[in-house]
């Protein structure tokens, strides 16, 4: 885990170019969530020698994530292991009738208004109030009050008693999403179509009044049972959107240098989320990620990206093409496997504008009508290739191989070649050449690999540079023309065609994946000031 962690920061920061403060507090983040998702899975892991292996005490650590990882079903489990809060029969006016569930962050409690004569979700916090909680309550409640919409859980009342924050909302009857999803397992695609497609609504609804929910996942989405299902296309449920803990006001700028880095789910952010700017994970586009993932879920019953730590999660989701449905679906619609896709796409460009744009297709395709979507082309997939994170760790890997390597070849060979009448040669040209060469050129492209491959890219113009210098230095030779070595090429004519287009060969490749790189940035580049 602890290479792991320090592999995907490494990869972050040559992307983004993060500071050492801001490094140490995304590492300290990963810990944290790769924390709770190991209690959520064993309540007697060795936290303390975790936390020595990671070079943390555990006061570095809080008490629980305030943004976290864990599923659904876990989070009682993890608040039972470390949470302080004990089930009150009265908070404020609010008399507790049961507790209805808990996340990272807070609990919900079934309670009574006697002052309206109602029954009300009220949430409180898990952990002992903070300036972080406090502000994350007043935050929620500030996001939600402008928002009315059938698809959104009202806010009713916010407020703070004894130094216990509390959000009441409306009291939605039956299970959360993940909860019914689990009893159901996949469902039909005309049901999850429908599902994704008000979900869709609700948040272009909230988009529309300047507010992103950046923590979309099942738990946050209420399954209210539908009361007459033939009214629709066959959808026993009415979904509802709740839990704006997360939310964000589009374009408002975070000055605050202590703020979360990773806002959100790991296995439900988009790409830019993860390890991004805070100014990255503030628009729609993360929201229109996390539908995909949604609607991933309900039809094929896993999400795309499943692996055995969350810090794979997060580095899978970052390098990763999201499986195709229609290949573990044989029998999907296409064009639903396409919406999907669409959601799903790394580059916020390739997903849908808006969430009113992913509804209309949803209701096109629930009309039986063609949709806008189209599969990704051939442009598509070269481009995407070009952008993937993996291009800079396959770079950095052959560029080490080969400054180590090719020098290693080298002296090899001169010692099988030792025979008397190359001695001299051996001696007074072939060795002072290869050190040379070595020193000059083997050496420091190792040295810009391993810079590279700690996701360094301000080397990898010199890595470009480098490869085609030494690929200037080998070809020569297939060509008659003679730089080095020149005695030995007479003797192995055929070792010397052998060994000088298998160099060629590798050069001609580090070349081809240095100027891969700085097309890559020069894209992203453009693209950015496009966007500005």
């Amino acid at each position: 885990t602890k290479h792991l962690i320090n592999h995907f920061i490494n990869d972050i920061q040559g992307e983004t170019g993060i500071g050492h403060a801001a490094r140490e507090e995304l590492r300290k983040q990963l810990v944290e969530i790769d924390l709770e998702y190991r209690l959520a899975a064993d309540s007697r892991f060795d936290v303390d020698a975790y936390l020595k292996m990671h070079r943390f005490a555990k006061d570095d650590i809080p008490q629980s994530a305030t943004i976290t990882g864990k599923q659904p079903d876990s989070d009682a489990l993890v608040a039972d292991v470390r949470g302080w809060h004990q089930e009150p029969v009265q908070i404020g006016k609010f008399a507790i009738e049961k507790e209805i569930g808990r996340g990272g962050f807070g609990i919900v409690y079934r309670a009574f208004d006697p002052d309206l004569k109602r029954i009300v979700a009220l949430k409180v916090p898990k952990d002992k109030i903070t300036p972080e909680s406090r502000k994350r309550f007043l935050q929620e409640a500030e996001a939600t009050a402008a928002l009315e919409h059938p698809g959104l859980v009202p806010v009713f009342e916010t407020g703070e008693i004894d130094d216990v924050c509390y959000i009441a909302t409306a009291f939605c009857p039956g299970q959360n999403l993940s909860k019914w999803l689990k009893a159901r397992g996949r469902i039909p695609a005309m049901h999850a179509a429908e599902i994704i497609r008000d979900l869709a609504v609700a948040m272009q609804h909230a988009h529309d009044r300047g507010i992103v929910h950046r923590d979309l996942k099942p738990s946050n989405i209420m399954a209210v049972p539908r009361q007459l299902p033939e009214q629709s296309n066959g959808s026993p449920i009415i979904p509802r959107i709740t839990d704006f803990g997360l939310a964000k006001v589009i374009e408002e700028q975070l000055e605050d240098t202590g703020s979360s880095i990773i806002l959100g789910t790991p296995s439900y952010m988009a790409p830019e989320q993860l390890g991004g700017t805070a100014r990255s994970s503030s628009y729609p586009a993360g929201d229109i990620y996390s539908l995909g993932v949604i609607l991933f879920e309900l039809l094929a019953g896993k999400r795309p990206f499943e692996r055995k730590t969350v810090v794979e999660v997060m580095d899978a989701i970052r390098k990763d093409e999201p499986p195709i449905l229609q290949k573990l679906l044989p029998d999907l619609p296409d064009d639903l496997g396409t919406i999907c896709q669409k959601c799903l796409a790394r580059e916020v460009e390739d997903r849908y504008a808006s969430c009113g744009e992913l509804a209309r297709d949803l209701s096109l395709f629930l009309n039986g009508k063609p949709i806008t979507a189209r599969p990704p082309g051939l442009r598509y997939k070269i481009r995407h290739w070009i952008d993937n994170p993996n291009r800079i760790r396959e770079t950095g890997q052959l560029s080490i191989m080969l400054g180590f390597g090719v020098p290693l070849w080298i002296f090899v060979i001169i010692i099988f070649v030792r025979i008397e009448s190359l001695d001299a040669q051996i001696k007074n040209e072939m060795i002072p050449q290869t050190l040379l060469i070595t020193i000059l050129l083997l050496l420091p492209l190792a040295w810009v690999g391993y810079q590279t491959l700690h996701g360094i890219r301000s080397w990898v113009k010199v890595g470009f540079v480098l490869s085609i210098v030494n690929v200037l230095m080998v070809s020569p030779p297939l060509f008659g023309h003679v730089l080095v070595f020149s005695d030995l090429y007479g003797r192995y004519p055929l070792g010397k065609i052998i060994a000088y287009t298998f160099l060629t060969l590798m050069f001609g490749i580090q070349v081809l994946q240095y100027g891969v790189l700085l097309l890559s940035r020069s894209l992203k580049a453009a693209a950015q000031t496009a966007s500005e």
